[in-house]
């Protein structure tokens, strides 16, 4: 995952790699000068669906504009929409699937009963 959720890329990653990635589609990445075909804010701004900030005028991801330009692995790019829950709840990722829903965390929430 970049360093902050305005940046890209905006993929996650697992032990070193990144998760959902095809290999025919691979990222490239620069905060130096845009590369590729992907849209940007600066030049698409009616493909935004939050009107961008200072320095979030480069490529666009899910309607928004990130910090850096961004080309390739479309399938691994995460939603918006989907990230807090991916975070804590970790089902986007198999190595964290084993985490309990439902039951197991609510009983290590509840207080014990006196």
């Amino acid at each position: 995952m970049a360093a902050t959720g305005d940046r890209v890329p905006t993929v996650y990653i697992e032990n070193r790699r990144i998760v959902g990635l095809n290999p025919k589609d691979p990222i490239a990445v620069s905060y130096k000068a845009k590369m590729g075909t992907e849209p940007t804010s600066a030049e698409n701004p009616e493909l935004l669906k939050l009107k961008h900030t200072h320095g979030h005028d480069m490529t666009i991801v899910n309607g928004v504009g990130r910090i850096g330009w961004m080309t390739g692995g479309k399938s691994a790019r995460w939603k918006d929409a989907d990230i807090s829950h991916t975070l804590l709840i970790g089902l986007s990722f198999p190595s964290l699937s084993g985490i309990p829903l439902g039951d197991g965390l609510e009983q290590e929430r509840t207080p014990e009963k006196r």
